[in-house]
């Protein structure tokens, strides 16, 4: 499913007045079966039939059609979200774009949304960078020092 569209339907999902919800390992947040909310599915391209899987002519839960369909993950006891882990995620270390994320098809940058050209560019421009630092660390160290920065720098605590 493409993010708008699981997008578009969070934000009519939300959009409904839960009536009756309840938390912990058997949450449910139960809305109205009418006209409002049948038009909100109708506007997130759900059909009336796949709510009524997660219901009846009375209402439906909303947070069971959500995460049965895919469309969320997670409900915080107001309102339904999708968390995915990031496809791709890189610290820059320079300024003004620290921090370059993949995630569901869009690319951010300290997070804000960027097209991926703007990506690649900052992604070339970084590698740049650190090949300068890298030449420029083994000029100045002796052979020693570079080598013990080199180790200090691929030391991992497990």
């Amino acid at each position: 499913m493409n993010a708008i569209k699981r997008q578009t339907a969070l934000n009519c999902l939300n959009k409904m007045e839960v009536i009756e919800s309840e938390g912990g390992e058997s949450a449910y947040a139960l809305v109205e079966n009418n006209e409002d909310n049948r038009k909100l599915l109708k506007e997130a391209g759900i059909p009336l039939e796949t709510a009524l899987r997660y219901g009846d002519n009375e209402t439906f839960c909303i947070i069971a059609l959500a995460c049965g369909e895919s469309y969320a993950n997670w409900y915080d006891g107001t309102k339904l979200y999708y968390y995915s882990k990031p496809q791709f995620k890189v610290c820059l270390h320079k300024k003004g774009a620290h921090t370059l994320e993949r995630k569901d098809g869009y690319w951010t940058l300290n997070g804000e949304e960027i097209d991926q050209e703007h990506a690649i560019s900052e992604l070339v421009e970084a590698v740049q960078d650190l090949g300068y630092w890298c030449q420029v660390a083994k000029d100045v160290l002796s052979k020693e020092d570079f080598e013990m920065v080199q180790e200090a720098y691929a030391y991992e605590e497990s």
